[in-house]
């Protein structure tokens, strides 16, 4: 770019006064500007009338390379296309040489079987046990592709495997065992698949459809499991659908189910994911022993009563144990089963860290039931988090729990529909927070939204609680004469439409119970029958909140004492009450304020007033009242 200045450098050098100078001076700017601009647009217009040509022989040239191709045949050959098949579009690698990619997929291939090179033919007649074993026995990744999609590979007897099994197309292979027995180790020859004593190798079991041998009826055994995982570690089961086994879909732990001996204890870190489990006889997974199991992912239904869909459950004094359990994501379609998760430990062994997150229960029965049935305390820390339960049976609820011996944590959880009480008894350190309650509209008959008995710790905390019609309290806390609560932490809970907040009690009449430091702070109760029933003996009490509707907000009876002095006058209460009129029923102490919720200006011209509330002046029963009035102004 050239531009010209001379003309105005003359002009600048023989001005004879300033406003001449700056004029050229300005002047020559704005050229040299106009210059620059007209050299920018002309640019731009050349780049991109550039970048549309280079655009458009590009696409010439590929079209022409994808019209020789598409030309090519034996009479008239193209190298286009040989030069087009280095690439691997499935896999987007490009190699060097067509060689370079066969030699890549031969040795691939080299590491694989395929079942019908055995004989195994998928017609739902032969028998394709010895096909299928034979190709098992190789050691390779077995491949079972789904050739008549109407059909399945019959077999008979349980395949020991070594390697991967992936089917193509979703195979179905369905079990029909020659003798079925109601011997363990005979139930197992039914079993589908097995690896045993794996431990080196990572296994996966993905893309089938395997259909157990149960009809729905028979009882004679429950070990013929679709796959059981036995002493052997790293499992990958995803993407299959399994049907109807005589037994468990999966079954984790370390029995054989032969003479073989087990290498360990455990089947360690098993990977159980989306996978669709139909209506087992026994469990859609069963964790016997093992470390570092992960369930996610799957849809689960199951319709009968046996067992649950899915069972964490040591064996009894052999040395089984379950440890760092995950279960997350999963939907439970269930009906006539007791419990979705069942976790029972009944012996010495042990069950540690359980984390149940972000599933979704559809239910007749309980969302989880968890209890320690060896009195060992060798069940705890379990963590309940973001799981929906949808319960639809007034006798079972989300969750049933016994004897957690370190710490239970049920966070953000929501329950909506007609399911029962979720019961925690006599386990340490419990803490429910943020968690949602809600009965369907019309729905006013449920049990208590949480029942918690004879726990040393409790915490209850932002927890919002729907319509709940029963005496006891939507919150109930109950122990016996010989239970010692040493704190209770109930704060920042909102109760929508309930007859009774918290009930804090006796499980018989003749009975105490002692707490040792009781909170009930800063909750929202509206609509109340009574807001807080009280009958234990509690040695340290505060009581703060807030009270919106009609009742008493605090009642006691016989049973209760503070201290050594069972009296009202000695409760530290200072609660925000509301109501349309002076109490005329209830205990209050001197003090207590029951404010108006529908103040109205009253009064004549120049001494307007509302009546702001209420104030007790002497307590009792329902004490001495005076109103509140203030000057309007009016």
């Amino acid at each position: 770019m050239s531009i010209d200045v001379s003309q105005r450098v003359a002009q600048i050098r023989t001005a004879e006064y300033g406003k001449d100078v700056r004029e050229n001076l300005a002047g020559g700017i704005e050229d040299i500007a106009d210059d620059v601009n007209d050299f920018e647009t002309t640019s731009t217009q050349q780049q991109a009338q550039f970048e549309v040509s280079i655009n458009s022989r590009q696409t010439n040239l590929e079209n022409v390379f994808n019209q020789e191709i598409a030309n090519q045949s034996v009479e008239n050959p193209s190298n286009m296309e040989t030069v087009a098949a280095r690439t691997d579009n499935v896999n987007n690698t490009t190699y060097n040489t067509i060689g370079q990619r066969l030699d890549n997929q031969a040795s691939h291939l080299a590491d694989v079987v395929l079942v019908t090179w055995f004989g195994a033919k998928c017609d739902g007649i032969t028998d394709n046990t010895i096909a299928f074993k034979n190709a098992f026995a190789t050691g390779k990744e077995v491949i079972i592709p789904n050739t008549n999609p109407d059909s399945f590979y019959k077999i008979s007897e349980v395949l020991i495997i070594t390697n991967n099994v992936v089917g193509v197309g979703l195979p179905k292979i369905k079990m029909f065992p020659v003798n079925p027995q109601d011997t363990v180790n005979n139930a197992g020859k039914s079993q589908i698949f097995r690896a045993v004593n794996q431990i080196n190798s990572k296994i996966k079991i993905s893309g089938t459809y395997c259909i157990g041998n149960w009809d729905g009826i028979s009882t004679i055994t429950e070990h013929s499991h679709i796959i059981a995982v036995c002493a052997s570690d790293n499992v990958e089961i995803c993407n299959n659908i399994f049907e109807t086994p005589q037994g468990d879909c999966v079954y984790v732990g370390a029995y054989t189910f032969d003479d073989t001996i087990k290498i360990k204890n455990t089947s360690d870190n098993p990977n159980i994911h989306d996978n669709i489990f139909i209506n087992p006889y026994r469990c859609s997974v069963a964790l016997v022993s093992s470390e570092n199991p992960k369930i996610k992912d799957n849809q689960i239904s199951k319709n009968n009563t046996f067992v649950s869909a899915i069972d964490i459950e040591p064996n009894n004094n052999d040395g089984t144990y379950i440890k760092n359990i995950e279960i997350e994501n999963n939907i439970f379609n269930i009906n006539n089963v007791i419990t979705s998760i069942l976790i029972v430990n009944k012996s010495a062994n042990s069950i540690k860290d359980v984390k149940i997150k972000s599933n979704t229960f559809n239910t007749t029965g309980y969302g989880i039931r968890a209890s320690d049935q060896s009195s060992n305390a060798n069940l705890g820390n379990v963590e309940i988090y973001d799981n929906k339960y949808n319960g639809n049976n007034i006798s079972s609820g989300f969750i049933n729990i016994n004897c957690i011996s370190d710490f239970i944590d049920i966070k953000n959880n929501k329950d909506i529909g007609i399911g029962a009480t979720w019961f925690i008894t006599q386990s340490n350190n419990i803490n429910v927070e943020q968690n949602t309650w809600k009965s369907l509209d019309g729905v006013t008959d449920r049990l208590n939204w949480l029942l918690i008995g004879e726990s040393p710790i409790i915490r209850v905390s932002k927890n919002d609680i729907y319509n709940c019609d029963n005496i006891d309290g939507a919150l109930r806390i109950v122990g016996y004469d010989t239970t010692i609560t040493k704190n209770v932490d109930i704060t920042e809970n909102n109760f929508y439409n309930v007859k009774r907040a918290i009930g804090i009690d006796n499980r018989t009449d003749n009975t105490l119970f002692q707490i040792e430091k009781l909170q009930i702070v800063d909750n929202s109760i509206d609509n109340y029958f009574d807001g807080i029933h009280l009958a234990c003996n509690i040695l340290d009490l505060i009581i703060k909140n807030q009270y919106k509707g009609i009742g008493v907000p605090v009642e006691y009876n016989s049973f209760f004492s503070y201290g050594t002095i069972a009296s009202p006058e000695f409760y530290n209460i200072s609660n925000d009450i509301y109501a349309t009129a002076m109490p005329t029923s209830g205990t209050y102490t001197k003090g207590q304020v029951v404010k108006n919720i529908n103040p109205v200006e009253t009064g004549t011209s120049g001494n307007m007033y509302i009546v702001f509330g209420w104030i007790c002046i002497t307590g009792g029963t329902p004490g001495t009242w005076r109103a509140l009035k203030i000057l309007t102004g009016n």
